[in-house]
């Protein structure tokens, strides 16, 4: 790892995170979180990460839930234009029972196939209003925050594993593809799931360590948190 990837997985969230709930689901309007670079770009019909990378991801996920007697039951969340969703499913749908995608926005998307459909929520609507459906949370490349060149407050991914996690007692998944709490997804996030008291890491592989543009460490990675 880099300097840059270092110091962000050693930070919080913010300490005053939790009182500024309201205002910060608040600040997820459709106009501020389409200001976002990276959110406007799901109107391209591509995903965020490479096809190589997802499919790399799908694979491990393959292997690891190939010998667990458990139906997934997926709630996605900042799934986008649902590209990358669907080379995932692709790989695992012998292991799904549903999948919901769901985002703040509806861009176009490929057909579904399947069992799998869309929902127009914002992650913590999603979480209230499908949560209790799905034992696993899935998200793949979300918006990075905090990010100069975000309208609204971020952190959406959060309160989404906040509440998924307060929700239910019963074994769950979080799922995580990309650079958790860098380039993908809040910062802080890295150390709020991997210390987590709820959560153990039963997966973690690395998909691609090439340097970024500005030529710092960039490393995706799949993360599979369970609660049991």
């Amino acid at each position: 790892m880099g300097g840059v990837l270092d110091s962000s997985r050693l930070k919080d969230l913010p300490d005053n995170i939790d009182s500024s709930r309201a205002k910060i689901i608040d600040s997820w309007t459709n106009d501020n979180v389409l200001a976002f670079q990276w959110t406007a770009e799901q109107s391209k019909p591509e995903s965020t990460l490479t096809s190589k990378t997802l499919e790399k991801a799908a694979q491990h996920l393959k292997t690891a839930f190939c010998s667990m007697d458990t139906e997934l039951n997926v709630l996605e969340i900042f799934a986008g234009n649902c590209y990358a969703s669907q080379i995932i499913y692709n790989s695992i749908k012998d292991k799904v029972g549903s999948w919901v995608c769901t985002d703040a926005i509806n861009f176009n998307k490929p057909e579904f196939v399947d069992n799998m459909k869309f929902e127009q929520f914002h992650a913590v609507d999603a979480v209230e209003k499908l949560g209790l459906q799905s034992n696993t949370l899935l998200i793949i490349s979300p918006p990075p925050y905090p990010n100069p060149m975000a309208r609204d407050f971020g952190y959406g991914d959060y309160f989404a594993c906040r509440d998924y996690l307060q929700q239910d007692n019963s074994v769950r998944y979080i799922i995580f593809i990309g650079e958790l709490g860098a380039s993908d997804g809040s910062t802080g996030m890295y150390k709020y799931l991997t210390t987590h008291p709820k959560l153990s890491l039963i997966c973690r592989k690395m998909l691609d360590n090439r340097p970024d543009v500005f030529g710092d460490a960039c490393e995706k990675e799949l993360f599979v948190f369970s609660t049991q």
